[in-house]
């Protein structure tokens, strides 16, 4: 199965606000645009030139999306993960802070595990489904809570990982 046709069976079934980062297909985006149950679909960080963008909003920067998007406040979340410059560590938190019921992650890198891992420590509920051309995670997140200390120690923990991963890279050459 391709991924539009994953995401064309998924987007029949969204809801309420949909935020779009790095999506760069425009048949996804058209899909969205057509769902008459999503209110409202934010788009960041986009590629598509060719989208009719009177009903996108794209004028928020990746970085600030807790100061755009308020704490539960977005109910999908679709993300192309090979399309994030950011941080990615902090997109995590971010998008575990604002999402509400499902988060979306595709990529052609079949090396994101590592960073699907991090959502796991938050929630279990993690549907993997390979495509064609692309690997698709359907993080569900519904119910799930965050809090500042936890999220602390594990930016703590995900730091003192890199930094060791550094040193090691730096001494094995």
């Amino acid at each position: 199965m391709k991924m539009i046709k994953y995401f064309e069976n998924e987007i029949n079934n969204m809801s309420g606000n949909v935020l779009g980062l790095g999506v760069e297909d425009n048949e996804i985006i058209e899909r969205i645009l057509k769902n008459q149950n999503i209110t409202t679909f934010n788009l960041l960080d986009s590629f598509s030139k060719e989208i009719d963008t009177e009903n996108i909003n794209k004028q928020k920067k990746i970085k600030n999306l807790r100061k755009y998007f308020k704490k539960k406040r977005v109910n999908t979340i679709i993300f192309n993960i090979d399309n994030i410059k950011e941080s990615k560590i902090k997109l995590i938190y971010d998008t575990l802070y604002i999402g509400k019921n499902n988060i979306y992650i595709y990529s052609s890198n079949t090396e994101i595990d590592e960073f699907i891992n991090k959502y796991k420590r938050y929630t279990k509920k993690l549907e993997k489904t390979i495509c064609k051309d692309k690997t698709v995670y359907k993080i569900i997140i519904e119910g799930v809570r965050n809090n500042i200390i936890k999220e602390k120690i594990y930016k703590l923990f995900d730091s003192i990982i890199n930094t060791i991963n550094i040193v090691s890279d730096t001494l094995s050459e």
